[in-house]
């Protein structure tokens, strides 16, 4: 009663700013280094809605884009490239700030991808990676997350694979993707299921019957990073990909939803 409504904040950031003695884990994340919290996956699952409806809460800070590749594609990129003194001074400041007095090179320059002069002026904001191809990148990934952001949050939403598999399709022929060419959906599917069975993979076997490394090694390690034009099927074996992660960070940290 007697509160006046921003006209330019929704109902649900209006709702929010009702209660924000105390986002919960602030002070655990507050404490982490850049991504506070990762979307991992699913591709066409629904990440950039997951992304934006968490961007709606006002201590969450939105990075530079929603999808940085920092711990894939980008990260020998960003392994190899120079500061200036002015952004390593810069990054120093910030990340002391948070709690980590001896930052590593690869901390340091991954604070060029968020928004660091607003997150510096409150200690309650956060911000997160929200790159879908990351749940792809098994153990090595996994490891290259937990020594840059050990603390951070993850986040997996699915889907009917199916249904993932068919959106997945569909976005990348409309975008007239040159890896997909003019192959059928049925011959994208057909040529997955085969890489996979070459694989030792054989998805009919169940997931209980598929050895993880093999799994790991044979496949995941033999796809190109840069374009989103494979894993039609392989995507969908959620159980498999989640089993990694689970083997590699805290089960409590990851929460795992379904768009439907």
């Amino acid at each position: 009663p007697g509160t006046t409504r921003d006209l330019n904040m929704s109902p649900l950031q209006y709702q929010m700013k009702q209660n924000l003695s105390r986002p919960p884990m602030f002070q655990e994340l507050s404490e982490n280094p850049l991504p506070n919290f990762i979307i991992l996956g699913m591709m066409k699952c629904g990440t950039t809605s997951l992304f934006e409806y968490i961007m709606d809460h006002p201590y969450a800070c939105p990075g530079h884009q929603k999808e940085p590749h920092l711990f894939d594609w980008r990260y020998e990129r960003i392994t190899k490239a120079k500061l200036t003194t002015d952004q390593s001074e810069k990054a120093k400041a910030f990340l002391k700030q948070r709690g980590l007095e001896h930052p590593t090179d690869f901390q340091c320059k991954i604070t060029c991808f968020f928004d660091v002069d607003t997150m510096a002026t409150n200690e309650r904001f956060i911000c997160g990676d929200g790159s879908p191809s990351y749940v792809m990148g098994g153990k090595l990934l996994a490891r290259r997350v937990q020594a840059s952001a050990p603390n951070s949050r993850y986040i997996m939403i699915l889907r009917d694979p199916v249904k993932r598999c068919c959106s997945h399709y569909n976005m990348m022929k409309d975008k007239g993707d040159k890896h997909l060419g003019n192959k059928s959906f049925k011959e994208v599917v057909l040529s997955d299921i085969e890489h996979l069975r070459r694989c030792g993979v054989n998805p009919e076997d169940g997931v209980d019957n598929i050895d993880l490394d093999v799994f790991e090694r044979d496949y995941l390690r033999s796809l190109p990073y840069g374009h989103g034009s494979h894993s039609y099927v392989g995507r969908g074996l959620y159980v498999l990909l989640i089993k990694i992660w689970i083997h590699e960070v805290k089960r409590e940290n990851i929460l795992i939803l379904r768009l439907e």
